[in-house]
């Protein structure tokens, strides 16, 4: 997979040229960004194809672009502080225990990735993901190709393919202590 900056169009890592193209942020236009103010990291999501939401270090929504307000029925306002998993309507998220307090919520690639992006201030590039949802039908499982990029105080989780992949029979809650 090509990635390129998607404020420059500097190339960030380069692929074979029929590969699909997945965008970040080079550390140039990343320092022009600090400090991060929601307008500037707002307009840096608006200048990417792909569905993008910005993070901060609890996982809590900051901003996304239109193309995740689309994917996720949310809008953009709307979202902030929320955690990801109330946002892409994670079906352990509903949980009483909340998103990120499950036993599930460990094995999250969405959680993992963005937690160590955070911590090591390295991006990661199209790490495929599964994940149930809550949808109108019941529970589905949805495949991602996720990157994540660090921009100042915020980690950016850019969701570059998604696929449902099987719905199931509405969620029925495990009995406590499963």
């Amino acid at each position: 997979m090509k990635v390129v900056c998607a404020w420059c169009n500097k190339t960030l890592s380069s692929g074979l040229p029929d590969d699909p193209v997945s965008h970040g942020v080079c550390p140039d236009c990343a320092a022009k960004l600090a400090p991060t103010r929601r307008g500037t990291l707002q307009q840096l999501l608006d200048h990417m194809r792909q569905p993008a939401i910005a993070v901060d270090a609890k996982i809590s929504a900051m901003c996304m672009n239109q193309a995740a307000q689309k994917t996720f029925g949310a809008g953009g306002h709307l979202i902030q502080g929320k955690l990801i998993g109330d946002i892409i309507e994670c079906a352990h998220a509903s949980r009483p225990e909340g998103c990120g307090r499950t036993v599930h919520c460990s094995g999250c690639t969405i959680r993992r990735m963005a937690t160590a992006t955070f911590q090591d201030g390295q991006a990661r590039c199209s790490v495929e993901a599964e994940q149930l949802v809550r949808g109108a039908d019941g529970i589905a499982a949805v495949r991602y190709s996720i990157s994540t990029q660090k921009v100042a105080d915020a980690v950016l989780i850019i969701i570059e393919d998604l696929k449902s992949v099987a719905t199931s029979a509405p969620f029925a809650e495990e009995p406590v202590g499963a």
